[in-house]
C-alpha cells in the first residue's frame, strides 16, 4: 500500500511502484507523489496524484474487489478518451494505460487533472448553482452526448446500449 503525503495508506496504491511508473512515462514529473482518493464513483477508483511542484494527475483503475472486466474495462476507457482528443468533445489530456498489474495491483491510466466542479449530489448542485447556471450544463451534456452517442436506427429510439450519466436529473433546472 502507498503512503499519501501524510503518512497514511491509500487502498489501491503502491506508491513506490507507482512513483518508479510516473518517471518511466510523465516528463518533469517532481516527485514525491501524494495520492487521494476521489470518492464518489461507483465503479472504478479515482484518485487524484500531485507531486512536489504541484503538478496534478488522475488515476483510474477497476474497485479492490468484485472487477467484472466488461464493467471495468481501463483499456476502453482510455482508448475511447485518447481518441475523442481533439474531436470538440472536451476530454482531458491522456498520459498512458498500464496492463501490468504488479505496478499497483491492477490495470490502470493516467490523464492530466483538469480543474472544474465535481457535482456529486443534488445537495450540492442545489446549492452551488442557480437554474439558470444549472439549464446551461443540462445543454452541455446532451450536447457532448449527441457528439458522442451513435445515432439509433429507429427514429424516436434510444440505442439499446444508451445510459444516461448518474446525476443526470440533479441538474435539470
Amino acid at each position: 500500500m502507498a503512503e499519501q503525503g501524510g503518512g497514511t495508506d491509500v487502498p489501491g496504491i503502491d506508491r513506490r511502484n507507482l512513483e518508479a511508473w510516473w518517471r518511466g512515462h510523465v516528463d518533469a514529473v517532481d516527485p514525491p507523489l501524494s495520492f487521494s482518493r476521489i470518492e464518489g464513483g461507483l465503479s472504478n477508483l479515482t484518485y487524484e496524484v500531485c507531486d512536489a511542484g504541484g503538478r496534478g494527475w488522475v488515476l483510474r483503475r477497476p474497485p479492490l474487489h468484485g472487477v467484472i472486466q466488461s464493467a471495468h474495462d481501463m483499456a476502453g476507457e482510455h482508448r475511447i478518451m485518447a481518441a475523442l482528443a481533439g474531436s470538440g468533445v472536451p476530454v482531458p489530456p491522456m498520459i498512458g494505460h498500464e496492463d501490468d498489474e504488479r505496478v499497483t495491483g491492477a490495470e490502470f491510466y493516467v490523464m492530466d487533472f483538469v480543474t472544474g466542479p465535481v457535482y456529486r449530489n443534488v445537495e450540492m448542485v442545489e446549492t452551488t448553482t442557480d437554474p439558470a447556471l444549472r439549464a446551461r450544463i443540462s445543454e452541455a451534456m446532451v450536447d457532448r452526448i449527441v457528439r458522442t452517442r451513435p445515432a439509433s436506427s429507429r427514429p424516436g429510439k434510444t440505442p439499446a446500449s444508451h445510459s444516461w450519466p448518474i446525476g443526470w436529473r440533479a441538474i435539470m433546472p
